[in-house]
């Protein structure tokens, strides 16, 4: 593993920015797909701009920023693409792979070619730690389930990024995947609970004792489902996947939009401002 670690410490507020599941797709003949991705591209253009004015400490793309093709010519003009609209907040982002963009690459081909992480990355802020997880997004399949294990590997560089945060900080912990699920996924929805080719998490809990024992408050959050969901799971974690954008009827599985969240810590306080389908705020 390569460990990418850095410090700062910047008077005032902490603002991040997260963006996820953009889902970018190929131009289509069809005029509600065709309106679909332009809606994606107009949307990103306006975030990444946006966020290049406004200069939060921090923008985190937690992946699937393309609709994968499985074609590795058209995900490489995808990817190509996103890059060439990423380019306003390239220099202060980080960007993890999801199982769309990995499709058809290794995440280092990724990383030498678009910039996605391939280590564990930490920036120790004056009021927070961030830790962008580059855990393995790549699906198993069995018994007519997808699903999603961080490996042994994966498990070993999380561990050693949570013993280097502060236990009396804040730590955000960003990946694609969810880490995991309680009692066979009781906090799914009913819909997803039902559907087997839904995506699930299989990831033990011992996942959740490996954060506990090291005494840290710790927000996850994560892309990939295109819902939002907080679980409280207890005083000291908190599970969260951002929202999805308006429904796109030709798609009913994908947002029209970019889905982003704005995190402040501000003297202890945490707030996530997050956009979609159903804003809200939560305050840690």
């Amino acid at each position: 593993m390569l460990f990418v670690a850095h410090a700062r410490y910047i008077p005032g507020m902490l603002h991040l920015r997260w963006i996820t599941d953009i889902h970018h797709r190929v131009p289509s003949d069809d005029a509600a797909l065709r309106s679909h991705r332009e809606s994606i591209l107009n949307n990103l253009e306006a975030f990444c701009t946006a966020a290049a004015a406004d200069r939060p400490d921090m923008v985190i793309d937690t992946g699937d920023d393309i609709e994968t093709t499985l074609d590795p010519v058209a995900d490489e003009r995808l990817h190509k693409e996103f890059h060439d609209y990423w380019s306003p907040v390239r220099g202060n982002s980080i960007r993890l792979a999801g199982n769309h963009d990995v499709a058809c690459f290794q995440t280092g081909d990724l990383s030498r070619s678009f910039g996605f992480v391939s280590s564990v990355h930490i920036e120790k802020f004056r009021d927070a730690t961030v830790i962008c997880w580059d855990a393995d997004p790549t699906p198993l399949r069995g018994a007519g389930r997808t699903f999603y294990t961080a490996s042994a590997e994966n498990l070993h560089d999380l561990a050693l990024a949570l013993d280097i945060a502060p236990a009396h900080k804040p730590v955000f912990l960003f990946s694609h995947i969810p880490l995991h699920a309680l009692g066979n996924e009781e906090w799914l929805g009913p819909s997803e609970r039902s559907n087997p080719t839904k995506s699930h998490y299989s990831n033990t809990a011992d996942i959740l004792t490996l954060i506990e024992e090291r005494n840290l408050k710790i927000i996850c959050l994560a892309g990939h489902r295109h819902v939002t969901t907080n679980l409280y799971y207890n005083d000291k974690i908190h599970l969260i996947t951002q929202d999805r954008f308006t429904r796109n009827l030709a798609l009913p599985n994908r947002p029209v939009s970019v889905n982003t969240s704005d995190i402040i810590v501000d003297r202890g306080a945490v707030d996530i401002h997050m956009y979609g389908a159903v804003p809200r705020t939560y305050r840690f």
